[in-house]
């Protein structure tokens, strides 16, 4: 008590306070600090191992669209051939199946990729209208 209150104490008329009662509440932390050494090696497993899909997931996603991003510049050069050729293609049935062919292998080859759906729809789109 401060000595303020010692000297003027303060009358209650009817009710006394009481002091506040304090109630300790254990707390039980989970950290690096309380964690056991095998538990902190097992969590900077589990990170490193996220970490290791997350950068393996990547480089797949990267392959993938490179893959995809090859099957689309052939596309281009069979609808250059197909632009250039338009009069040979229309009086020459071997050539229209041979150029069938060629989007047939490329459609093929676009769906053995998994993975980035977007951009393949795009392509196999693109693909659908030059063999119409």
């Amino acid at each position: 008590m401060d000595r303020f209150a010692e000297r003027f104490p303060i009358q209650f008329f009817g009710h006394v306070p009481q002091k506040n009662k304090v109630i300790l509440i254990p707390v039980r932390f989970v950290g690096p600090e309380t964690m056991t050494v095998e538990a902190v090696s097992i969590e900077m497993r589990a990170l490193a191992a996220l970490k290791i899909q997350k950068v393996f997931r990547g480089h797949l996603v990267r392959k993938n669209v490179r893959t995809v991003r090859s099957i689309d510049a052939e596309i281009d050069d069979v609808a250059r051939v197909l632009s250039d050729s338009a009069d040979l293609l229309q009086r020459s049935e071997k050539e229209r199946l041979r150029l069938g062919e060629v989007l047939m292998r490329l459609l093929l080859k676009l769906d053995s990729v998994r993975g980035v759906r977007e951009y393949r729809r795009k392509v196999t789109r693109h693909i659908v209208s030059l063999q119409r």
